[in-house]
């Protein structure tokens, strides 16, 4: 062999280290490429303290006296993420249906004192008379509930409604 040329032995090594690093590098990249490596978002389930009153939309439950409903410990006195998923149809003289997006779930199961068993809901009529209960949702029911005059403030009309509801939205 003379000096300036290669082994048969020193040609196959450098052929398999040049392969080896050519397939290497598409194999890299390809791995951080995979959509299991992307980032993600987490999504927290809660429970929340909010208020409708006609004319101004959605607020959080004030702390207070003046309040049906009391914020139990646990739950977040805030607006959902995904308030803005939320209707509101009627008026204060007759009902209101409320819808909430899917990512908000009643719990169904029998009244208990554990107030995150059912979606509370609390109502404050004109006259100042108040009334609250649980609302229980049938399983497969969509995420819709009706508030009626009648029901909660007859002879009168709705001041405002609270409820307590759990959200899974980020």
């Amino acid at each position: 062999m003379s000096e300036t040329g290669l082994t048969r032995r020193e040609a196959l090594k450098r052929g398999a280290l040049i392969a080896g690093a050519a397939w290497a590098i598409p194999v890299v990249q390809a791995v951080g490429l995979r959509p299991a490596y992307a980032q993600t978002t987490s999504v927290e389930c809660h429970h929340y303290c909010i208020r409708w009153i006609e004319g101004s939309g959605w607020h959080k439950i004030p702390g207070g006296d003046n309040n049906v409903l009391d914020c139990p410990v646990g739950a977040l006195n805030e607006l959902p993420p995904c308030i803005e998923d939320f209707t509101v149809v009627g008026s204060k003289t007759t009902e209101y249906t409320v819808t909430f997006p899917q990512s908000c779930k009643f719990e169904s199961g029998d009244p208990s004192p554990d107030p995150f068993n059912a979606v509370v809901v609390g109502v404050k009529c004109n006259s100042g008379a108040e009334h609250s209960y649980q609302y229980n949702a049938v399983a497969g029911e969509d995420n819709t509930i009706l508030i009626s005059t009648s029901d909660n403030c007859p002879d009168d009309s709705i001041l405002y409604f609270e409820m307590i509801i759990k959200c899974c939205c980020g």
